[in-house]
């Protein structure tokens, strides 16, 4: 009967790891297709306003999987700025993203290419521009 209990001690802690976290954030990063990012860097930015006094706690931070899925764990429930970068994409900054206490809560955000820019420099010794 011990054994018993114990396997059934053992298999719900087993079940438990196997679920997300509560309190956690997953971030699914995509392109403009919905196709994923994977690297892409999100940081977490945390304001907790307390009377007149604002204060700021250290950003998290999470690179997205190969599905572009990129999670914080451990967050505490309140409102956040999520801030999302991919390499040859334009930056997103969303404010207002609220976890709520006790769930995974979800969220995805679709990236745009970035503008390609290009600059030439051309110079030439300071010899040849007097010998024309």
């Amino acid at each position: 009967m011990l054994c018993v209990a114990f396997l059934v001690c053992l298999t719900l802690v087993a079940l438990g790891r196997a679920t997300p976290p509560a309190d956690s954030l997953r971030v699914t990063v995509t392109d403009a297709q919905q196709r994923p990012l994977p690297r892409a860097e999100c940081v977490l930015l945390d304001v907790a306003v307390t009377g007149a006094d604002v204060k700021t706690h250290a950003p998290a931070t999470a690179t997205a999987d190969e599905q572009g899925v990129a999670t914080f764990t451990n967050v505490a429930p309140g409102s956040y700025t999520l801030r999302v970068e991919s390499k040859g994409f334009d930056s997103l900054t969303r404010e207002g993203v609220v976890i709520a206490a006790g769930r995974t809560n979800e969220i995805t955000v679709a990236l745009a290419v970035a503008p390609v820019t290009e600059s030439v420099t051309v110079s030439a010794p300071g010899d040849a521009a007097t010998n024309v």
